[in-house]
């Protein structure tokens, strides 16, 4: 018999709990909904997506709460088992903790831990309950970065030689769909360096936008847009800004890709960050980077000569804004390529998922 008749069928289930939610999708979220939908789409008789409440557009079995028990350690298992289910991924911090089927968990970043001030206290008092436990039951263990590789070894030392995988975020940016947008109007009339993400304190705004007024005082004529959710910034950040810095909330996909189109800059000060989203897309549409040294960018940086510019003390505007300075220099020409999309649709990175999950229901 050859080796490939003796691999187990793979038959997987996927908590998506996380969808159920009526805030806009933003991180976590974005990376459940992509590998859910491309799952369904990719591995459709090999998929089972489980929540507790319907979510719209996706095909899911909503398994129903049972009072006064948790609903991922009982009625979900018996979910599962009654679905012949051989891998459960848990995509967003936590798994089961009893299961006979092999369990692959998801840990997107460890700031409940390195900086838990900047983590609600309902969520780091969860995540600090859940990650220890889903590490001691999983099979596999899935990270973004290799720079959360390092914090899971550094937190997690008895993790080392387990099934670790280091598997980036995708974007619907590096799809082909999106090449036609530099053509249209740009979203203001002058040129701006962007930010995007949740406007947050782990983002370091404030020194972003000291550095930012350092360079306007040159007369540069860029303004500052940040692009992004302001669920409580301090008024510090937000009140009183500068005039030439545009706030301009939650935007859809396809008018955020009109802003990163046409950006000179894509600037991240952020004092952590797991992966950074933003950098990822400001990569792909060709934008030069300034960063902090953490997330994704970091590897970017140490290992092609792509226009990223890296700040090591993200506290200092000073620095930040001599590196917006040298960014600015570098020009926005850097043209869109096929090549430096690879890897980074979310095609590629749920068929990455995929083989990970092969790899670890049979052993390989």
């Amino acid at each position: 018999m050859i080796q490939s008749e003796l691999r187990i069928k793979v038959n997987i289930g996927v908590d998506v709990r996380v969808l159920a939610s009526d805030a806009p999708r933003t991180g976590i979220p974005t990376y459940v909904y992509h590998l859910a939908k491309g799952l369904l789409s990719l591995y459709p008789g090999a998929t089972t997506l489980y929540s507790h409440r319907p979510i719209p557009d996706l095909s899911v079995v909503v398994v129903k709460k049972l009072v006064g028990l948790p609903w991922l350690q009982t009625s979900l298992v018996a979910a599962a088992y009654k679905n012949r289910v051989s891998l459960f991924h848990g995509p967003a911090f936590a798994l089961p903790k009893f299961a006979a089927f092999k369990r692959v968990v998801t840990l997107h970043d460890f700031g409940f831990l390195r900086h838990p001030q900047w983590v609600a206290p309902d969520v780091r008092d969860y995540l600090r309950r859940m990650v220890p436990q889903a590490i001691s039951v999983a099979d596999g263990i899935i990270v973004p970065s290799p720079g959360i590789l390092e914090e899971l070894y550094e937190f997690f030392p008895t993790v080392r030689g387990r099934h670790v995988a280091i598997i980036p975020m995708g974007s619907e940016f590096a799809e082909h769909k999106y090449e036609g947008v530099t053509a249209l109007t740009p979203p203001i009339d002058r040129p701006y360096i962007l930010h995007v993400g949740t406007l947050e304190p782990r983002k370091n705004l404030g020194t972003l936008v000291k550095a930012y007024e350092k360079l306007a005082r040159l007369g540069m004529p860029h303004v500052l847009v940040l692009v992004g959710n302001n669920p409580n910034v301090g008024s510090s950040v937000i009140d009183n800004l500068d005039p030439r810095i545009i706030v301009t909330g939650y935007v859809s996909r396809s008018d955020l890709a009109a802003w990163y189109a046409h950006a000179s800059l894509y600037v991240q000060a952020s004092w952590y960050e797991g992966f950074g989203m933003g950098t990822l897309e400001a990569y792909l549409w060709g934008i030069p980077i300034v960063a902090s040294r953490t997330g994704w960018v970091v590897q970017l940086a140490e290992s092609s000569d792509y226009p990223a510019v890296l700040i090591d003390d993200a506290s200092d505007p000073e620095a930040l804004f001599r590196a917006m300075e040298r960014g600015i220099s570098l020009g926005k020409e850097i043209p869109r390529s096929p090549d430096r999309c690879k890897g980074f649709t979310w095609v590629d990175i749920v068929h990455r998922h995929w083989y990970f999950y092969e790899e670890v229901v049979n052993g390989t």
